[in-house]
């Protein structure tokens, strides 16, 4: 997963993506693991928690910066189901498509989900906050909606206006058209 973040924010950077008032670096991992999840290869933190040996970081037992005590343990592992390939052309193939798969499914994504990962699941706005007893004082509610997996009420892009969404959607479908083109080449 952190060869296809850091190919996915290197291309996003140069697209301007993440940069201030867009996609922080956070914000890309947070996104690209719930892409896994619907794709099959990662498993959502509840369930990790439940199945996984965790821990705790000293100090994190109790957070006095948030109004809810968030579960902020960690599981020790976090194993993916890869798809298998061949050879290092099969690897990068496998690479540009999923960064193609990835930027047509985060242009698509609509204002009114949130993106949950310790769920698994992108429900709408409403249903997350009843799901966690928030209220959209607790959770600011923005056009793009990615949830803190440790800090719930925390929209990492609560910042990011319509104005700049509709730029990002444009550039995103352009990296997925020129991704495609680059994993058809590995064929």
């Amino acid at each position: 997963i952190f060869d296809l973040v850091k190919i996915t924010k290197f291309i996003y950077s140069h697209g301007e993506l993440s940069k201030a008032g867009r996609f922080s670096s956070y914000s890309i991992l947070i996104a690209m693991y719930s892409f896994l999840i619907t794709k099959g290869y990662a498993r959502p933190i509840e369930h990790l928690m439940d199945t996984q040996e965790v821990e705790l970081e000293a100090g994190l037992e109790t957070d006095s910066f948030c109004r809810k005590q968030w579960d902020y343990r960690l599981p020790k592992e976090v194993p993916f189901q890869w798809p298998a390939v061949a050879s290092k052309e099969a690897a990068v193939k496998l690479l540009f498509d999923l960064f193609f798969e990835f930027s047509q499914w985060l242009g698509a994504l609509k204002p009114e989900m949130v993106i949950d990962i310790r769920s698994g699941q992108n429900p709408p706005v409403e249903q997350f906050l009843n799901s966690y007893s928030l209220t959209e004082l607790d959770f600011k509610v923005g056009t793009l909606n990615i949830a803190d997996p440790f800090e719930l009420e925390h929209n990492t892009t609560s910042h990011i206006t319509a104005k700049t969404l509709h730029k990002m959607s444009k550039v995103f479908k352009s990296f997925a058209i020129k991704a495609k083109m680059k994993a058809w080449l590995f064929k």
